[in-house]
């Protein structure tokens, strides 16, 4: 494998390493000290197509590799780590659309987090599961033509600014383990959650503690919902046995941003 840079890629680093060094370095640590969203290096990122790196340029996008990611997540983290976790949160949705959501969510949302005009987050922390995912206990019920979703989430990267919630969640209150943990998308202003900010390093929690018998929302039914793939399961479980080895309790303590 060559692991040597292309132009295209050193262009692309020097950009990025310009941008983080010129203009992110000097407010990197106000940001965290005053408890503030970075809002205009978000806004310079979109301007360079740097928040749709990954997507298709058919929906506005760079149509770049996730080394491309890589390249551009080094530079700005060696300036401003907060701004390179909004990064990772912004890839990382997009992703899960791109390589399970339908046309309709393809159409409707990438062109959206391409621009920067939609903003998302991942909801997969729970009080009782962090790195251990497959300890989540919120479910997605079918009802009718609806899945009713419930639950608690928390330490949410973007959470009290997304427009766009990426959930993960268990179809079903039989499901154990890994098996049948998979995703909802749930628009900011849809009935029932809510947000609050808990501590710097821009994590909140979301949504807030259910009232017993009380679901937060309910979804159409084929409208938002991403497709379920069996192979989720097994890098669910993958991911939980690695964190859970090689992350000490001090560290998950120490861990901020976590999806």
């Amino acid at each position: 494998m060559d692991f040597h840079l292309s132009e295209e890629q050193k262009m692309l680093k020097k950009t990025v390493h310009d941008l983080a060094e010129g203009e992110f370095r000097d407010k990197a640590h106000l940001w965290d000290e005053n408890e503030e969203f970075p809002r205009e290096n978000i806004r310079k990122l979109a301007e360079m197509g740097l928040l749709g790196i990954t997507i298709p340029k058919e929906y506005g996008g760079g149509g770049g590799t996730m080394f491309d990611v890589v390249l551009v997540i080094e530079e700005l983290a060696r300036v401003c780590r907060a701004t390179s976790t909004i990064l990772v949160t912004q890839v990382g949705d997009s992703e899960a659309i791109m390589e399970h959501g339908s046309d309709y969510l393809k159409e409707k949302y990438l062109p959206g987090l391409a621009k920067g005009d939609i903003l998302s987050c991942i909801t997969i922390s729970e009080p009782q599961a962090g790195s251990d995912v497959t300890a989540m206990t919120t479910t997605a019920i079918l009802d009718g033509d609806s899945y009713v979703l419930n639950g608690i989430k928390h330490f949410i990267t973007n959470g009290d600014v997304a427009d766009l919630y990426l959930v993960f969640t268990r179809y079903g209150v039989e499901s154990k383990g890994a098996k049948g943990i998979g995703s909802i998308l749930v628009e900011k202003g849809s009935p029932g959650p809510s947000s609050h900010i808990i501590c710097r390093q821009l994590l909140s929690t979301w949504p807030t503690e259910p009232q017993p018998g009380h679901s937060f929302w309910a979804l159409p039914l084929g409208l938002q919902m991403l497709s379920w793939n069996p192979a989720w399961a097994d890098r669910v479980e993958s991911y939980s046995a690695c964190s859970s080895a090689q992350l000490s309790p001090a560290v998950h303590r120490a861990r901020g941003g976590r999806h």
